[in-house]
């Protein structure tokens, strides 16, 4: 069974409280659909680099949408289930680890990761991975001409990080039922 599958049956059951736990594994389940829509289409996602064929891509996708049609740009596609995996990812990890330090709902991801490290709730290792995580989003928020020279490149990069996010909820579920 491959990681998304594995992870999307590890998630089922562990109930729903605190409310937050419910939210931490819906982002999950749409980090994991989303990845496995992406694998579905077997194709490499467009990246802002080649800024013509994605201007030209942008454009078919633009006009489909205000046609009231299916997008049908498979590479586009691609990208964008990449990316809303990348970003449901991050979302639920900093959701879980907030609820496993039991954190303020304002802090930042970055000081909740050292938080976690420093408390040895995760583990040097885990905490690089949630940096890399972390890091990527942001350049896509905020530099997305230099975000694919980043870190996470690759679906299996990003699938990587798949059951880590799903252990954390899986520990805090595992908390909360204590």
């Amino acid at each position: 069974m491959d990681i998304v599958r594995k992870a999307a049956k590890d998630l089922i059951g562990l109930g729903s409280e605190p409310h937050n736990i419910a939210g931490a594994r819906g982002l999950a389940a749409g980090a994991l659909y989303s990845l496995a829509l992406a694998r579905a289409l077997d194709s490499s996602p467009t990246f802002p680099g080649r800024r013509r064929e994605f201007a030209s891509e942008i454009d078919q996708v633009l006009a489909s949408i205000a046609n009231g049609e299916s997008v049908d740009q498979v590479r586009w596609l691609a990208g964008f289930h990449f990316n809303s995996a990348l970003f449901r990812l991050a979302f639920a990890a900093e959701r879980a680890l907030k609820l496993l330090l039991n954190a303020p709902q304002d802090d930042t991801f970055v000081h909740v990761i050292h938080a976690a490290e420093s408390s040895q709730a995760i583990t040097t290792e885990e905490a690089e991975l949630l940096h890399k995580l972390r890091c990527d989003v942001n350049l896509v928020k905020h530099n997305p001409t230099e975000w694919r020279q980043g870190q996470i490149q690759t679906l299996e990069e990003t699938e990587s990080l798949v059951p880590l996010v799903q252990d954390l909820i899986s520990r805090q579920s595992r908390s909360d039922a204590a």
